[in-house]
């Protein structure tokens, strides 16, 4: 009997590439915040911040449009994922980057981008429809100062992707612990260890025949 051939991960993942012409995966991001410095300022900065992540990272370029309210701002970034890491960590690290921010949330990102988004494209169609598609103020207002778990904070954000977190397994917490570890007779008597081991392996082995 011929025996079939596995398919890794990595070759599901490079199929889905080659299917898209694509050779990373993009994920779209939007994100929402307060600025406490002037409106110039935070464009001339987020400028600097993505002509730093263009200058080296050429391999991963990102694109995005940035939307300045008068206190409030939009910024969609398609990127991978972690070009969009640095660019969080660069817009709150100290030195002449950092940018004067009040409290910023991530809405749900879109992961997977089947092609990205031409910002040329979106600019010409921006125009004719403003303001009817653009989002008030009064909802960005709203949604960072709604309470709730499903909207992250971008330092939030951060501290998921740089901390590794402790994860208790339920099958951990699972007593008698599963046939595939004891058998099922190991309590009927006073079984030697040796014997324990050999049923256990006897055991997982019938298993496998089923």
């Amino acid at each position: 009997m011929n025996v079939p051939i596995r398919q890794s991960y990595l070759d599901l993942v490079k199929r889905n590439l080659q299917a898209m012409d694509q050779v990373m995966f993009l994920t779209r991001i939007i994100y929402i915040g307060e600025y406490r410095c002037t409106s110039e300022e935070l464009r001339q900065k987020m400028k600097n911040v993505m002509d730093h992540l263009a200058n080296d990272h050429s391999d991963s370029p990102a694109t995005g449009l940035l939307l300045v309210y008068q206190q409030y701002f939009i910024h969609i970034l398609e990127a991978t994922e972690e070009i969009i890491f640095r660019h969080f960590r660069l817009i709150y690290a100290d030195g002449a980057m950092q940018i004067d921010l009040g409290r910023v949330i991530c809405l749900p990102p879109y992961h997977h981008v089947y092609q990205s988004v031409s910002m040329e494209e979106v600019l010409s169609h921006l125009g004719e429809k403003v303001p009817q598609c653009l989002p008030e103020s009064a909802v960005l207002e709203f949604l960072l100062k709604v309470d709730t778990p499903v909207l992250k904070d971008v330092e939030e954000y951060l501290e998921l992707y740089m901390k590794v977190p402790q994860i208790d397994f339920y099958n951990d917490k699972i007593w008698p612990p599963t046939c595939d570890f004891v058998p099922y007779d190991i309590l009927d008597g006073n079984v030697p260890r040796r014997d324990v081991i050999m049923l256990n392996q006897q055991s997982q082995q019938q298993q496998r025949h089923h």
